[in-house]
């Protein structure tokens, strides 16, 4: 009995020991830039990406939102991509789990289709933190924009810092 209070003892003040220096809550990204293959164009991503979604829809056991993103304009000469696709997840648990499912239920038939239409160079993977909520939610269906910027921590700075 005394193990138990204090193991509740113990639990209750541990969320006091992470108030401080911890990073937030993180959604996962995934993110491709992609090109389109010779003779292939947004029609023809959009032919396989109904299909990837279908397949989404009955395979993925966890949420998982995507969004195909359309360079309107650039502003240094190393954005060399016609699209890109980002995929958000809860957490990293529930983005792998995401990808294997992917992998056992659409990868070689729906993935062969998306290589013969595009080249996307590697995948990447982020932590994203909400660095502002918006005042009105957004509604399915609408066309949106998205400002990208690609930093660098200053000297001795980490993503900590950006939580505060």
């Amino acid at each position: 009995m005394k193990k138990i209070i204090l193991i509740i003892l113990t639990s209750s003040f541990l969320s006091l020991g992470f108030s401080d220096n911890h990073f937030p809550n993180a959604f996962s990204m995934e993110a491709l830039q992609c090109k389109f293959t010779q003779g292939n164009d947004m029609d023809d991503a959009k032919r396989v990406i109904a299909q990837w979604k279908d397949n989404a829809d009955k395979n993925f056991s966890v949420p998982y939102n995507a969004w195909v993103l359309t360079p309107l304009y650039t502003s240094t000469d190393d954005v060399d991509f016609d699209f890109a696709w980002i995929g958000f997840a809860e957490n990293a648990a529930s983005m792998g789990r995401i990808q294997d499912e992917w992998l056992a239920t659409g990868a070689e038939t729906i993935g062969a289709k998306w290589e013969r239409v595009t080249d996307c160079a590697g995948q990447a993977l982020y932590g994203v933190i909400e660095a502002r909520a918006p005042k009105t939610s957004f509604e399915e269906g609408q066309a949106g924009y998205l400002s990208v910027s690609n930093c660098s921590f200053k000297e001795g700075k980490t993503g900590l810092d950006l939580a505060e």
